[in-house]
């Protein structure tokens, strides 16, 4: 963002089975921010709303990690104040590589979780896990298997 630029400041709390599940706080650019209502936000993803105001998402930066759970968030989510969460916070950059979105998002992990497909690779003493490129969905809405390594291991 520019110096001074003014952003907008949402606070959510999504469920699921009419339980708590997530505590996410989002900034946007104020310009992006008026194209769309509360009640827009409270029924849409915010990255539908996003695009819908004309903004290409590109690419996100993201974190996950794990925190606990203060008082304000821990009564939202129905856990107890100092109880585990998941976390994440992940930048949201368009084509001309300008934020569009940040977030900070708190999970409870009795109802959500990360999962990803590992695979070995190098040789030798080098050998280590290393995340399996994301493959296309095919038209029967399952994943194909992975059909080659994801490349070279990096340092």
């Amino acid at each position: 963002l520019e110096p001074g630029e003014r952003v907008q400041r949402s606070v959510r709390v999504r469920y699921i089975d009419d339980a708590a599940l997530s505590h996410l706080v989002t900034f946007v650019p104020e310009s992006v921010g008026a194209t769309y209502s509360q009640e827009d936000l409270a029924s849409t993803p915010l990255l539908s709303l996003l695009e819908r105001s004309g903004v290409r998402a590109e690419r996100a930066s993201q974190t996950i990690g794990a925190t606990l759970a203060g008082p304000e968030v821990a009564e939202r989510l129905e856990v107890e104040v100092g109880g585990p969460l998941l976390s994440i916070t992940r930048t949201v950059f368009d084509d001309d590589d300008r934020g569009v979105e940040h977030l900070q998002a708190l999970y409870r992990p009795d109802r959500y979780a990360f999962q990803m497909e590992l695979m070995r690779i190098g040789r030798g003493p080098e050998r280590r896990w290393s995340p399996v490129a994301p493959t296309p969905f095919k038209a029967n809405g399952r994943r194909s298997r992975p059909s080659s390594s994801p490349g070279s291991p990096r340092a």
